[in-house]
């Protein structure tokens, strides 16, 4: 959602999204267009999953995927708490020609219960400069370029 915020400032952009929250904080922008994903409403959040969020995101080819994460380790790679958001980030990122992951330090040597991604599939995390220099020493090995800001 921080992003997001960010987005709304750079004109010009296509955005892709599940999320009711991100559609709606982006939909002012005259310049930019939103895509909506669809799909069964969560009761517990404002966003979409299941088979027609997934059937209609296989239609899409996109520069940059830009996603988030419950937990990053080089053993269990990219992983969510819910199924269904690792099943959206595992079709994302198989439209994505530059895939991105954008996690706060505290998701970092953290598992989650279910692996979205591969560390390797990952080409570019941003995250805060809090992170571990061995934790970030062990994602650069694996050659996956770690942005602190």
């Amino acid at each position: 959602y921080e992003l997001a915020k960010l987005l709304c400032n750079i004109p010009r952009l296509t955005i892709i999204t599940p999320s009711i929250t991100i559609a709606s904080l982006l939909h002012g922008n005259s310049d930019n267009k939103i895509f909506f994903l669809g799909g069964w409403i969560r009761s517990t959040e404002p966003s979409v999953h299941g088979n027609t969020t997934l059937n209609t995101l296989k239609e899409f080819h996109v520069n940059k995927n830009i996603m988030s994460c419950a937990g990053i380790s080089v053993e269990s790679g990219i992983t969510d708490y819910l199924e269904e958001d690792a099943a959206i980030k595992r079709q994302a990122i198989k439209c994505g020609e530059k895939r991105i992951v954008m996690a706060d330090h505290t998701k970092f040597g953290r598992s989650a219960l279910i692996t979205a991604a591969a560390i390797d599939q990952v080409d570019e995390i941003y995250t805060n400069a809090e992170v571990g220099e061995e934790k970030v020493a062990q994602i650069r090995e694996k050659g996956i370029e770690l942005i602190l800001v």
